[in-house]
């Protein structure tokens, strides 16, 4: 199982999707930080708000990367869907439990690399729009907890997009499938709908790590609830389609 994580660890960075994922992503959650730095320079000079609240916008900016990161998950797991070498990497692991684990594994440490990388970028782009809007950026309870719930929804991210992958088994479909759930279908259905939308898997992802821009969105420890339920429903289902039904 060892050789078969490392194999899938290692083909995680082969080709530029990764590099690509990352790059949009940062860029996505960079834009962001500097929008909510620009509204909160302007909402503290009419009083309407607190340098604590627009610290707490700013942390939470890279929620954007989780999306990319979910996205990268599913393009990870279908690509020899895709590519028709499924049937070649099941002997190679030597069995489809083994590659669907060895597989969904590496997508998860892939998630924690990327968890730690969009905590450190969101910890930079808040000092840095801050200190540039001549303010301070405010360290508290929720700033640390919010940045917890980044790095736990990275994994989190991955391991769903992965999950995704192993139901839908087509590359470019999982991804758009994805993308679209991530940026914009969740988020009209929450707008509508609040009552439903709390409980959509990226809405959880915001409650998780404490957005303040989204009104209705669950406390973390049921948002936790709520994605721990969606993983754990997707892999199942996923796993049972790859061991059950032709891989080809």
């Amino acid at each position: 199982m060892r050789d078969a994580f490392v194999a899938e660890w290692m083909k995680s960075f082969s080709g530029k999707l990764w590099l690509i994922m990352v790059l949009v992503g940062s860029l996505f959650s960079v834009l962001g930080a500097y929008g909510f730095a620009t509204a909160g320079d302007k909402a503290l000079a009419e009083g309407r708000t607190t340098e604590a609240a627009v610290s707490h916008d700013l942390l939470q900016a890279p929620l954007s990367m989780l999306v990319f990161t979910a996205a990268l998950g599913a393009a990870l797991v279908t690509r020899e869907f895709s590519a028709g070498s499924i049937t070649r990497s099941v002997l190679l692991a030597g069995g489809r439990d083994r590659l669907f684990t060895a597989k969904t594994l590496a997508v998860a440490a892939l998630g924690a690399l990327f968890g730690t990388a969009t905590v450190v970028l969101s910890a930079v782009c808040a000092v840095v729009f801050m200190s540039s809007k001549g303010h301070t950026l405010v360290w508290d309870q929720q700033s640390v907890l919010t940045l917890i719930g980044l790095f736990v929804c990275s994994i989190a991210a991955s391991l769903w997009g992965a999950a995704m992958g192993w139901v839908i088994r087509h590359q470019v479909g999982a991804m758009i499938l994805v993308l679209l759930l991530g940026t914009t279908l969740e988020h009209l259905v929450i707008t509508m709908v609040p009552g439903v939308g709390r409980f959509l898997f990226f809405e959880a992802m915001s409650g998780l790590s404490h957005d303040t821009t989204v009104h209705g969105l669950l406390p973390a420890p049921a948002a936790g609830g709520v994605i721990l339920a969606w993983i754990v429903v997707t892999v199942l289902v996923g796993r049972r389609l790859f061991t059950s039904r032709d891989v080809t």
